[in-house]
């Protein structure tokens, strides 16, 4: 992710533009189904309300790689 044409470094630029830029995003995709935003990103959204859970920029960052990486390497790694 871009900001400024330069890459994202901060957890604090993460978090602003998860929130701001990737939620907005899926919410459009997923057409308002909480359950379907839910599957898509697992434990950082609320099941029932389809609202993403609050959590700290670091907490947010940890939370992204524990839900997006298997801890296996993939084929681009």
């Amino acid at each position: 992710m871009l900001r400024g044409g330069e890459p994202i470094a901060t957890e604090d630029d993460l978090a602003a533009a998860f929130h701001h830029e990737v939620i907005p995003l899926l919410e459009d995709y997923c057409l308002g189904r909480a359950d379907l935003l839910h599957r898509i990103l697992g434990s950082l959204v609320d099941a029932d309300t389809g609202r993403p859970a609050l959590m700290s920029p670091q907490d947010l960052a940890a939370a992204l790689a524990t839900e997006f990486t298997s801890g296996t390497p993939g084929p681009d790694a």
